[in-house]
């Protein structure tokens, strides 16, 4: 789902998980920064290419708004490839 978060500029630190639905289990996840919302990757902490169904990414700007997007790529024991939704992380300045 969508994350917004609306707290001055600094820091801001979303979570977000993959689930897959169906599929053959033994998932693989690799989670990618689509599009960084024109902050830089240098913005970001922590890996952009996560491989768990559990990703935080923290974002570190001194904007007073951005939009970045993020999906996971999921891969089965059968080796069947799905992405995921692209997700938009928002902040905007108070």
């Amino acid at each position: 789902n969508d994350q917004g978060i609306t707290d001055g500029t600094g820091s801001h630190t979303f979570s977000l998980t993959a689930t897959p639905s169906s599929g053959t289990p033994g998932y693989t996840y690799l989670w990618s920064v689509v599009s960084s919302g024109g902050v830089g990757s240098g913005a970001f902490t922590g890996s952009t290419t996560a491989q768990t169904t559990a990703y935080t990414i923290t974002i570190s700007v001194p904007f007073n708004s951005f939009d970045a997007y993020v999906k996971c790529t999921v891969t089965d024991a059968a080796s069947t490839v799905a992405d995921s939704n692209t997700v938009a992380l928002t902040y905007t300045s108070p």
